[in-house]
């Protein structure tokens, strides 16, 4: 060290002894090159020369070498993967003792200079900035000191802005597991995500947003519940490949007929879709639900009688206590409802259900009614569904050929044309245009068609004036013919499906009629579904395949009770039953229940049942006539 000090004595003889004996020490530690290295503020014309011994004396050492760049050069390149280290030897150099003034404070520069190009993201540079700003603010380097302050508080904003970014992606990892598990686990779903506290509290907000307008997120909130959201629609018994794409409606402020699948793509805000019995109300919404990727959930208005929320809470198991999540998801969009039959309900029903869909009216709402007189909720459209037109009758009735079971052998051409000549002798424009259009009527109705080919492709002659009945006779035959004599218990079978429809039951009892319901299914009256019970046993329900078979035996209790007719008139429940009742009942007795109903609609305003039924009544009188 006191030999260093040599190389800046003014005689060149000492200098030069000095290097000699340096040399042959060989490499200096930092302290003594600091002291050379100071001897260029002393003499600006041996700058070079204090600069290379420094250098030389160094021996090729990384940190000596680094240091003396730093302090001799400018514009030194930072290396971010060593800037750590570097700020610890500047740290080792400015703790020697009689460091030369000007090399000091070309020193603090550098500190300062390191500081602010660095990129300080370790929390552990914080104690090595933090000792060279105490040691710069000791000797007075102020601005310089000023500099790495700046640097510190980036490392803690950076640390926090870490720490932050850290408990976020936590978060949602941690709630992408939540529901990734959600589907599966019942705990799950009512503990974190249908309970409104914890939702609330632990989703940090974001949550709830994401969970009501993401669309994947909203199909996983109900994927647990979708057979229960859809059981009503019996989807596992309908056949889409034999739905008809061909029926057509039109708008109510328009008079153009319009495919309903180019009218109603999705169940987008609120529909009406009001049609006729049979028309195929109930299939066109079976084969939305079928063929949508969206959640959805079909409602039988009956169900609703207490309103149509506790309806839809009712199908989500009692899980979804949030009444208040529910109904913003319901607004958002976030599940389409469908809600069949309201005609078969009450005028207060109806109103709570007008009321539901203004209310949520950015809500996506399909309602299908028959034909009758109520306000439709101002945020909807209606559309009416259309009979079926002359070429869309003998299509479909081809076309009902995907349907036939399996034991009945068809003949693809014999069908056809047993179907063409129907149509053309049916539709013979040499009848009556009473006639002809009454049977038109029948024709035009998918679900009388359905029936219809049924008779065709067994060679039997259909009565349309009367076919139901013909239906019922072949079906009868059939059942006494296999049980040795035995007929049809229509009287008993018919009180028991009226008291169904009293209780508002949609399975027919099997424990009595075991034999009668699997004759009904063979004939395709009934449809049977089967399911799970409670305790896991397999069990197996029988429906009426469509409400005018049911409403045919429901006729058959009102014929043999002569009170029953005037009991039911503000029942919309009966609304079919009654315009079997204007054909069916003596011509006297149906004039007295005419007069009756009449009377029913000037007192209750309610002309749903009043109307059609006199419709009904004058066409009977036409065709006798004619």
């Amino acid at each position: 060290h006191n030999i260093a000090a040599l190389l800046k004595d003014q005689d060149s003889n000492v200098r030069r002894a000095a290097e000699v004996a340096l040399e042959s020490i060989g490499p200096l530690k930092l302290n003594s090159l600091m002291i050379i290295l100071g001897g260029k503020y002393l003499d600006n014309r041996l700058d070079y020369y204090y600069t290379f011994w420094a250098y030389y004396l160094s021996g090729g050492n990384k940190d000596a070498v680094m240091l003396i760049n730093w302090l001799t050069t400018s514009n030194n390149k930072i290396d971010k993967q060593f800037q750590t280290h570097t700020m610890k030897v500047f740290l080792t150099a400015w703790n020697i003792q009689n460091l030369h003034q000007e090399l000091r404070e070309k020193l603090a520069n550098c500190i300062s200079d390191l500081a602010r190009q660095g990129s300080w993201k370790e929390s552990g540079s914080i104690k090595y900035l933090k000792e060279s700003e105490v040691l710069l603010q000791a000797r007075g380097y102020l601005d310089q000191a000023d500099v790495v302050n700046a640097a510190i508080n980036s490392i803690a904003k950076k640390t926090w802005t870490s720490y932050i970014g850290k408990f976020w992606a936590v978060h949602v990892a941690f709630w992408l597991v939540l529901i990734s598990v959600y589907p599966k686990s019942t705990m799950i779903q009512a503990i974190f995500f249908w309970n409104p506290y914890l939702r609330k509290i632990m989703g940090l907000g974001y949550i709830n947003f994401a969970l009501t307008w993401v669309p994947y997120l909203r199909q996983k909130l109900f994927a647990p519940f979708h057979d229960s959201l859809l059981a009503d629609a019996e989807l596992d018994t309908f056949d889409d490949e034999a739905y008809f794409e061909k029926s057509k409606v039109k708008r109510s402020d328009s008079p153009e007929s319009i495919p309903i699948l180019k009218a109603i793509t999705t169940i987008k805000r609120q529909i009406v879709l009001v049609g006729e019995s049979g028309l195929g109300k109930s299939m066109f919404i079976r084969h939305l639900l079928k063929t949508s990727r969206r959640v959805g959930i079909y409602l039988p208005a009956e169900k609703c009688s207490d309103g149509v929320m506790e309806a839809i809470q009712a199908k989500l198991l009692g899980v979804a206590k949030d009444t208040k999540f529910l109904r913003n998801l319901i607004f958002s969009g976030a599940i389409d409802i469908c809600i069949d039959g309201l005609n078969e309900v009450s005028a207060e029903t109806r109103v709570n259900m007008t009321q539901f869909v203004e209310t949520y009216f950015r809500g996506n709402v399909l309602m299908a009614t028959q034909p009758m007189e109520w306000k439709t909720p101002a945020t909807a459209k209606t559309y009416i569904l259309q009979p079926l037109g002359d070429e869309q009758i003998e299509e479909y009735l081809i076309g009902r050929q995907k349907t036939f079971s399996q034991d009945i052998e068809v003949s693809i051409p014999n069908y056809k044309r047993a179907c063409k000549e129907y149509i053309t002798s049916s539709l013979n424009t040499d009848q009556p245009i009473e006639v002809r259009n009454a049977i038109q009527s029948v024709l035009s109705n998918p679900m009388d068609l359905d029936i219809v080919a049924q008779m065709l492709v067994t060679g039997m002659e259909p009565d349309l004036f009367s076919l139901h009945k013909q239906q019922y006779q072949i079906m009868s035959a059939d059942y006494e013919q296999k049980h040795t004599g035995n007929k049809f218990p229509l009287t008993a079978f018919s009180d028991v499906v009226y008291q169904m429809r009293i209780n508002d039951e949609s399975a027919i009892s099997a424990s009595n009629y075991i034999d009668e319901i699997r004759c009904m299914e063979r004939h395709k009256m009934v449809l049977s579904r089967q399911s799970v019970d409670a305790e896991g046993t397999p069990t197996k329900d029988w429906f009426f395949r469509h409400d005018k078979i049911m409403d045919f035996f429901i006729v058959q209790s009102f014929l043999d009770n002569d009170e029953r007719p005037l009991e039911h008139m503000d029942d919309p429940r009966f609304r079919g039953v009654y315009f079997l009742l204007a054909n069916l009942l003596p011509w006297d007795a149906a004039m007295t229940l005419r007069e009756e109903l009449i009377q029913y609609a000037a007192d209750s305003k309610d002309v749903s049942v009043s109307h059609k039924f006199i419709q009904l009544i004058r066409e009977r009188e036409i065709l006798k006539a004619a």
